[in-house]
């Protein structure tokens, strides 16, 4: 990838407010935060071509949202499950270098609104995972993640159609051969 001069960047600042609680009940480890966050002078990426770009500030960028976890182990079966909800919106209007969309002006410029969603973050993000001891020396295990819908890089006025959500599905299994020796296996 080849970058061009960056125009002078200012420094990001961040104010972020986060509220939560956890704790434990019986044997289940709870989490729950809500959170906002505001940068000021954020960076992004914009391109000048097909594969050239470059970094520039934009005003001021919010990633809002709420986080749920659930966790427990229970002698054979250790568990946890989370959610993430994060709306990251642009909270100003600005013009964005993006010379390949189909949308863009002779100049290669698209208008971004303030309230359009931040390209590559999805919307909701899902994960669990279990690890299984079937015995004192073999456990099996798995995970799931989640990612929801996102906007593409280079569409950041939000006028393209979204990159459609995915799951990924991974196993895992460890196998104690010795007190020096664990044998392991992943199928990611």
């Amino acid at each position: 990838n080849a970058f061009l001069a960056d125009p002078p960047l200012d420094q990001v600042v961040t104010t972020n407010s986060e509220l939560g609680i956890r704790g434990q009940w019986n044997s289940l480890d709870f989490e729950l935060n809500v959170f906002n966050a505001k940068n000021e002078d954020d960076i992004i990426f914009q391109t000048t071509g097909r594969s050239t770009g470059l970094f520039a500030n934009v005003d001021e960028t919010r990633r809002r949202g709420v986080e749920a976890a659930l966790k427990n182990s229970n002698g054979k079966l250790d568990w946890q499950v989370s959610v993430s909800h994060i709306n990251a919106t642009f909270e100003d209007s600005f013009m964005v270098l993006s010379p390949n969309h189909p949308n863009a002006d002779e100049n290669g410029e698209l208008a971004v609104r303030s309230g359009d969603r931040l390209p590559g973050l999805p919307e909701t993000i899902f994960k669990m995972n279990g690890m299984y001891h079937v015995s004192e020396q073999l456990s099996v295990g798995a995970d799931l993640i989640y990612n929801s819908d996102q906007i593409m890089r280079g569409d950041e006025a939000n006028e393209l159609d979204k990159v459609d959500g995915y799951a990924l599905v991974n196993l895992r299994a460890t196998y104690k051969a010795g007190s020096n020796l664990l044998i392991f296996a992943r199928v990611t």
